[in-house]
């Protein structure tokens, strides 16, 4: 036997440590290498091939270390049951020591043609597939649009909304400036009401006197209307997407019929100097298992991940709820009708992704979707991503789930649902860059999740949301969850009817809401009047214990409306800034929710956020045996 596995340490990649197995990867480079720092494989295929022969071979751990650089992919890289590690010797895919390896799914764009030198208007070939998102240097440039801004605006403003007709109303002076600016291009036009997000390609407008109406051209077109017509008066919009609004530095536009893609860089900028990329693959990282062999002890350890596609909004148009979920179509795993993860999982136990950087997501940044238990996000930075820093169990979420498993503590079901997920120390912001009503942190209906000690700030929309529509009073399993020491701050920065900490509905037996720091929610003048809480316990819920928060200079602390009953508050302080237009002010309470020694107030601030070396429980910890 020993002369055996001496044999396979000769002809397997890598090289053999008293720890297990090491196989070193490199993104370019000669072929023929051995698997060792000095002459590592080539390409992330080769490492996973290597890596599952070591897994075969023996019982030691197995580990893939990343060497500097960017690994560009042309497809998801993805892992499954043969890529489990074992209890006490993982399969670990890492950054080597001292490098930093990043897996990217862009495309780089060159050979720039110059249209206009004096205002920085260049052109290049960007192939004819769609995308959403142009990069300088990995910062997010503008998509076209009128009225010129941001997320964050200037924006238009509706009329209001024909819901019979399917038609949004605006003023016919704004139209006309467009039409004078874009011409015959397809336009897309987006605009936000409270919770809600859309982006619908225009379809047939009809001029008239006092208003130009505007139809949506997607097979859901009545996704958009779902509301009575007064609810869409005063909204903000604005369109984007024709060359014509190519008149503002860092604004884009891109021809999927010619593959042109034209940019104003400015003056004196020069993008054959500058790293100029498009996103191409929607799903970085796929750990897919199944329910009978799902993936096991996987860890994700140091990588960086950049620059994800997701091209729905262009193809069908996107009526979304809150946390950019769509109010339309299916929500296949397969399928990229639903906003999919940058680093994606279904059928995993023992996943962890830790000390990960990940920027740049078309939608959103980790994604748990299914069958996701015992499992850690650690330490990561998440941001900027275009929807979602982290979403765990979509498919939870649908209505299709709850007609078919039923109400119950556990559902019909309990071996899909993922159970003991931890999100702690990840640093989460610029969540909802492009799809402005995401957030940091969504999860559906889960049990035993713990989110703990992260830093979430800088977002349009809420920061954590448990729970999901249940439809009443009803118990769909989602229980038992923890949400403490958290520190989240200036959230809410665009929409209104969220919260820093948001909860929809159901009962939520034995979940507790402790200890985090809420800071500096102000509301956008774009925004509508609905609430805007330190804590936020909507529609139905019951059952949830908030105590102990500390909740400085937002709108309204922290309450229960919509039928939300049930639920307990002890303890928790709300103050308002001495001198709030100050610059970093000592916090003194003037409205006094609960009377406690400013001593122990002060104790939850310093505790609240990432602590470095922290671990929220026994690594390995299960609410449920392996």
């Amino acid at each position: 036997m020993k002369l055996r596995f001496l044999l396979l340490a000769l002809v397997l990649p890598g090289i053999s440590t008293a720890g297990g197995r090491e196989i070193f990867v490199a993104p370019a480079g000669a072929g023929g290498g051995d698997g060792s720092r000095g002459r590592p494989l080539v390409g992330l295929g080769a490492a996973r091939e290597a890596a599952r022969a070591a897994l075969r071979a023996g019982p030691g751990p197995v580990t893939v270390s990343l060497l500097g650089g960017t690994y560009r992919l042309e497809e998801s890289f993805r892992l499954d049951a043969r890529d489990s590690g074992r209890p006490g010797a993982p399969m670990t895919y890492r950054a080597a020591p001292g490098e930093k390896p990043v897996v990217s799914g862009g495309k780089v764009v060159t050979g720039w043609r110059v249209l206009d030198a004096a205002a920085g208007l260049y052109e290049a070939d960007a192939g004819k597939a769609r995308f959403r998102q142009v990069y300088l240097d990995g910062a997010l440039l503008t998509r076209a649009r009128h009225p010129n801004g941001g997320w964050h605006g200037p924006f238009w403003r509706l009329k209001g909304a024909d819901v019979k007709g399917r038609r949004l109303l605006i003023p016919p002076e704004q139209w006309r400036e467009v039409r004078a600016l874009a011409g015959n291009a397809t336009l897309e036009v987006a605009w936000n009401g409270h919770w809600t997000h859309y982006r619908g390609r225009v379809g047939a407008v009809e001029e008239g006197a006092d208003h130009v109406a505007i139809g949506i051209d997607s097979p859901e077109e009545a996704a958009f209307f779902l509301k009575p017509n007064d609810y869409f008066a005063s909204f903000p919009f604005h369109f984007e997407d024709a060359a014509g609004f190519v008149d503002e530095v860092g604004e884009w536009y891109h021809d999927p019929r010619s593959g042109r893609l034209r940019v104003r860089f400015g003056p004196g900028v020069d993008p054959a100097k500058h790293l100029v990329e498009v996103p191409g693959v929607p799903v970085l990282l796929d750990v897919v298992g199944t329910l009978a062999e799902p993936v096991r002890h996987l860890e994700i350890r140091g990588i960086g991940f950049e620059c994800s596609n997701w091209t729905r909004p262009s193809e069908r148009s996107f009526a979304s709820t809150q946390f950019a979920q769509p109010y339309d179509g299916p929500r296949g795993y397969e399928g990229m009708d639903y906003p999919p993860g940058m680093i994606r999982g279904r059928h995993a136990t023992k996943l962890g992704i830790r000390e990960c950087r990940i920027r740049n997501a078309g939608a959103t940044g980790i994604q748990f979707w299914q069958d996701v238990s015992d499992s850690d996000i650690e330490g990561n930075d998440i941001g900027p991503v275009m929807a979602n820093g982290i979403e765990i169990e979509v498919e939870t979420g649908t209505t299709r789930f709850m007609q078919e498993e039923g109400p119950g503590t556990s559902g019909s079901q309990p071996e899909l649902r993922s159970v003991n997920v931890a999100i702690w120390n990840n640093r989460i912001h610029e969540c909802g860059r492009q799809y402005v009503n995401g957030g940091a942190i969504l999860a559906h209906f889960v049990r035993g999740l713990l989110v703990d000690h992260n830093e979430i700030h800088d977002l349009p929309y809420s920061g954590i949301q448990i729970g999901n529509q249940p439809g009443g009073y009803k118990d769909w399993g989602c229980r038992d969850n923890r949400v403490r020491g958290n520190r989240i701050e200036r959230v809410m920065q665009l929409l209104d009817d969220g919260g820093g900490i948001y909860t929809l509905g159901g009962q939520q037996r034995g979940t507790v809401i402790e200890e985090n720091v809420i800071a500096d929610l102000r509301r956008s003048p774009w925004t509508g009047d609905f609430w805007i809480s330190g804590i936020y316990l909507d529609n139905f819920t019951q059952f949830v214990t908030v105590r102990r928060n500390v909740i400085v200079n937002v709108p309204t602390f922290y309450g229960a409306v919509n039928r939300a009953k049930d639920n307990t508050f002890v303890e928790n302080e709300g103050m308002l800034w001495a001198a709030p237009d100050g610059e970093n002010p000592r916090p003194k309470p003037q409205r006094m929710v609960a009377f406690r020694a400013m001593a122990q107030v002060e104790e939850v601030m310093k505790r609240a956020g990432i602590r470095p070396g922290y671990h929220p429980r026994a690594p390995g910890e299960a609410a449920r045996p392996d």
